[in-house]
């Protein structure tokens, strides 16, 4: 079945994007080194003016958030590294080693097939937090949202939350609207519910929701790739070692990666895509998978991106590979506006994994008898 990788909040009305001035990973690390101790507020306004032209990895930013832990600074920095999630790392960063050959390219990329189909259904029972900030370049202006919803039944319980913000906004540099910290509980390899406090399901307030990290997108993304096109592509320094990247297309035709439009088209899209996908070369596990939207005209101006980052957690006496980072980009064209696009980018963290126990108690029924 068909499993949803995005959705996509839309507003009625909006103004052209704000021009940004665009840097290199080297030249914004130079100009951070010039204004460590100065103020919050003045550090995070100038972030906010920036585009990166190359890829802040993982490993950088989470450098960069502990130089700079002041509560706007450390938003505005991981805003900037995650609007830039789908470009290319420095090249310099790059480990300079050979290539495999095609014997070796192809055993790797049988392990992390192998790994997806036979490891990931193994992940125990367990509930973890999944914590979302979110980003917007055009905020909702006052009033409250209009919440419509709909859903997509499968595997992973992939669901759609369609929300509609208020028009008369303006476009203004990414930033800061709100985040949200649910639980999400993975059993019998599915992702069955997320909880908000209280234990009621969770509906977010606005922006983009994403589903199927724990293992659904995996299966959905390799099964399409190894029916299109995967070709080898670089290595890539992780955060626990050396990765094989590989480079993969997939063609309209073979596609199962869901793309709802809401208000620009009633039915879901199955657009044709490409991505990356980093494989450890030891064992095949997969440690990060990007999904990059290619649609089609009337569609051509909407962008629809999603990332994963895995790697070890202990769950209970035993260390798994889980997802650690999330994020979600959406850009979409406003119409009637000419260059009017509002973007978004959720980052999603997951932590706080522990092993799922179901409870059970029995009752005495003299005492059920004498409840009220």
């Amino acid at each position: 079945m068909r499993k949803l990788a995005l959705l996509f909040l839309l507003a009625g009305m909006a103004s052209p994007a704000v021009a940004a001035d665009r840097a290199t990973v080297d030249q914004l690390e130079q100009w951070l080194a010039t204004v460590q101790g100065k103020p919050d507020a003045t550090v995070a306004k100038r972030l906010g003016t920036l585009e990166m032209s190359e890829r802040v990895s993982s490993i950088r930013l989470a450098r960069w958030e502990a130089e700079f832990p002041g509560a706007h600074e450390r938003l505005a920095l991981v805003a900037l590294a995650d609007a830039s999630a789908f470009l290319d790392l420095p090249a310099r960063e790059l480990p300079a080693r050979l290539p495999p050959d095609i014997k070796a390219q192809s055993a790797i990329l049988t392990q992390a097939i192998d790994y997806v189909a036979k490891t990931m259904p193994k992940l125990p029972n367990f509930v973890a937090r999944r914590d979302t900030t979110y980003f917007e370049d055009m905020p909702a202006q006052g009033g409250a949202l209009a919440l419509q919803s709909a859903s997509i039944g499968g595997r992973g319980g992939s669901r759609i939350n369609i929300t509609a913000a208020p028009s008369e906004t303006e476009a203004q540099p990414l930033s800061f609207v709100g985040a949200s910290s649910v639980t999400v509980t993975y059993r019998d390899g599915r992702e069955v519910q997320v909880t908000a406090k209280g234990g009621k399901a969770a509906v977010p307030a606005r922006g983009l929701t994403t589903g199927g990290e724990f293992g659904p997108i995996l299966g959905l993304v390799l099964g399409d790739a190894v029916r299109g096109s995967v070709t080898w592509s670089h290595w890539e320094q992780g955060t626990e070692a050396v990765e094989a990247v590989f480079r993969y297309t997939v063609p309209q035709e073979k596609s199962h990666y869901m793309v709802g439009v809401p208000f620009l088209s009633k039915a879901p899209l199955f657009p044709a895509y490409h991505g990356q996908i980093a494989v450890d070369p030891a064992d095949g596990s997969v440690l990060r998978m990007t999904v990059v939207s290619d649609l089609k005209a009337p569609y051509e101006g909407v962008v629809a991106n999603m990332l994963v980052e895995y790697g070890p957690m202990t769950i209970g006496a035993r260390t798994y590979i889980c997802p650690l980072k999330g994020v979600a980009i959406s850009k979409v064209p406003l119409a009637g506006l000419r260059d009017a696009i509002r973007t978004q980018v959720n980052d999603v963290l997951f932590i706080q994994y522990q092993v799922f126990r179901g409870e059970a108690r029995i009752l005495d029924p003299n005492d059920m008898a004498a409840a009220p």
